[in-house]
């Protein structure tokens, strides 16, 4: 019996940095790998280099790694100094003009589908395909508007949004294309996390504390989340409970600076970077979500999936619809100290209300199971 030829998929990724919509499109390929059906090529800017990221592709050498921009001198991040990125800018841009012009397209004529996984990144690029072409937009709307991301919709024959308040906000953008337009939830594989934080030690054991897994950068808003913490710390008698960062980012020296001057100093842990931070997440009074805008924020869900309490920010979109509107966790408006200190001393005293919003969320969780979403994702990603 002849062999069932296998579908060529590229995936388009800007850049592998520690974020989410990274681990979410290694997610997706994991499963298409899993299906036999699929020979997997990643695009990216520039070389790959996070360490975790190369580990992954070392691991998985049947997935292609192609990088359009090899000159990492003109790579995605370019310096801080105004008098520096401003030519640096330029030539990036002269360069990556001139390579989309010498690149031998023909050299990918065979693939069947292009995904843009990461909000219209590879528009340029995308024009230079012939083959159905797909993509994912992960960020708040804000930044939607920013981008004025209405232009793109016509390029692609679907884009995928990860809540419903954002693709029908999009579809009343583009009425021509809104059959162009779905919404799928980002999958997780509960299972996987169960059993990742049941395998892993807790260093946290038998203390009281607070998480945030997030970057610490600007768009995550980790300044209010400190100075919340010690407005709860205070308001209930300085207990001996503690706030856990996990993660790293641009203001890491700048946090750390603010809180070495505060009283509950000792009370804030810095933990860095990890791919693992379940153990932590599910022994946490409250998994804590301070950004100023979101798509569809996964800690939220993972920590759901652990049973634990989540607290965040009411931004767009993503908290609202995964919390249910506030029956499934606590939430707070963005960049308020006070109301988010509120909600962690609900939080610390736990209660009926705290058990209600467990419960509504055990409820209601299965619509991010990786179970429930596959069968949309192998639809979308067929030549049908």
């Amino acid at each position: 019996m002849p062999k069932t030829k296998k579908i060529k998929i590229a995936f388009c990724m800007r850049d592998m940095q520690l974020a989410g919509a990274e681990w979410v499109m290694l997610r997706i390929i994991q499963l298409l790998l899993d299906s036999k059906k699929y020979d997997i090529t990643v695009f990216s800017y520039v070389k790959i280099s996070e360490p975790v990221f190369t580990e992954w592709f070392a691991n998985h050498p049947d997935v292609k790694l192609h990088a359009f921009y090899p000159w990492r001198i003109f790579g995605t991040k370019l310096p801080r100094f105004f008098l520096f990125r401003v030519p640096m800018s330029l030539m990036r841009r002269l360069y990556r003009w001139a390579r989309r012009h010498t690149i031998n397209w023909n050299l990918f004529r065979d693939i069947d589908i292009l995904v843009d996984f990461y909000d219209f990144d590879f528009a340029n690029e995308v024009k230079k395909f012939h083959c159905k072409k797909i993509a994912w937009w992960h960020m708040a709307q804000e930044e939607f508007f920013t981008k004025h991301g209405e232009k793109y919709i016509p390029l692609y024959d679907k884009t995928v949004f990860l809540t419903d308040e954002m693709a029908n906000m999009v579809r009343s953008l583009v009425p021509n294309f809104s059959d162009r337009i779905l919404r799928i939830y980002n999958p997780l594989d509960f299972s996987d996390v169960r059993i990742r934080a049941e395998n892993t030690q807790n260093d946290m054991e038998n203390k009281k504390y607070f998480v945030s897994v997030a970057r610490l950068a600007p768009a995550k808003d980790p300044f209010t989340l400190i100075r919340a913490f010690d407005v709860f710390w205070h308001e209930n008698n300085r207990p001996d409970v503690y706030l856990v960062l996990i993660g790293k980012g641009v203001w890491e020296q700048k946090l750390k600076s603010q809180v070495a001057q505060m009283k509950c100093a000792d009370k804030i842990i810095f933990w860095g970077a990890t791919n693992n931070p379940f153990a932590i997440m599910r022994g946490a009074i409250a998994n804590v979500l301070s950004s100023n805008g979101e798509g569809l924020p996964t800690v939220l869900i993972e920590a759901a999936a652990l049973n634990v309490l989540n607290i965040s920010s009411k931004c767009h979109n993503g908290p609202d619809e995964i919390l249910l509107s506030g029956r499934a966790g606590l939430l707070f408006d963005s960049g308020n100290v006070n109301q988010l200190a509120k909600c962690m001393s609900i939080a610390y005293h736990g209660g009926n209300k705290i058990d209600s919003m467990k419960s509504e969320m055990a409820k209601s969780i299965a619509r991010f199971d990786v179970k429930t979403i596959s069968p949309m994702l192998m639809k979308l990603l067929s030549l049908n």
